[in-house]
């Protein structure tokens, strides 16, 4: 037996099951705090995040069930994230807005009691700006010349929570979900911004060569209480 006879009725199976598969539709919303990981490797130049910001994320959801205990989880969510950037003696402050797709998987226990289980997530996400906003004067400024944020970002998706039946097909759901940005998000607008801020800092010690050749990070990071009902 060839190995395409053996994969095929499994891959159909899964697809056309009526005894499997099932799907779940829903909204969630989620209170979120964003912050970033800010990185420089210019000599004696302050480059850093001023801290956490606290925003909003939600949208809609769609859970796949391959069996009742493992589901393939999407959606398309709304995501702001806040970003507060302080670099040489200023300060910009954005917010960074984008819809987000993400893949993952749910694992569900068994249930802790007649109504309750459960769930574990994991997956990537990947995600597409729809606007940057200023959010001070030295942003609103910069934002005329230039872009802070690049047009996408791809993240890594953890979360954990719980599921609560409400009848024969509606639930409710509660957990805490991290989102870790994996991209660069400063355009090379930005980063020249930052460089030509460097050179002019009256305390700076490194050369322009050092300064040209610096490498430089922001990645974002979001922490989010999700509410949610699937139906």
């Amino acid at each position: 037996m060839t190995m395409k006879k053996i994969i095929l009725p499994i891959i159909l199976s899964i697809l056309f099951s009526n005894s499997i598969a099932q799907i779940d539709l829903g909204i969630q919303i989620a209170p979120s705090v964003s912050s970033d990981r800010v990185s420089n490797d210019i000599a004696d130049f302050t480059l850093e995040s001023s801290g956490p910001q606290f925003s909003f994320t939600g949208g809609l959801i769609m859970d796949y069930y391959l069996t009742d205990h493992i589901a393939l989880s999407s959606g398309a969510w709304y995501v702001n994230k806040k970003t507060s950037l302080k670099f040489g003696n200023g300060q910009v402050d954005y917010s960074l807005q984008y819809v987000q797709i993400p893949i993952s998987v749910k694992m569900f226990t068994n249930n802790i009691t007649d109504k309750m289980r459960l769930y574990f997530q994991g997956g990537v996400t990947g995600e597409f700006k729809l606007t940057e906003k200023a959010l001070n004067e030295a942003a609103e400024e910069l934002k005329k010349r230039k872009k802070f944020a690049k047009l996408y970002d791809i993240g890594l998706l953890i979360s954990a929570g719980v599921e609560y039946n409400i009848g024969t097909s509606n639930k409710l759901y509660a957990g805490i979900t991290y989102n870790r940005g994996l991209v660069n998000v400063y355009t090379d607008e930005m980063k020249n911004v930052i460089k030509d801020a460097a050179k002019l800092h009256p305390d700076r010690t490194a050369s322009d060569e050092d300064i040209n050749s610096s490498k430089m990070a922001l990645n974002n990071n979001i922490l989010s209480l999700v509410i949610g009902f699937k139906f």
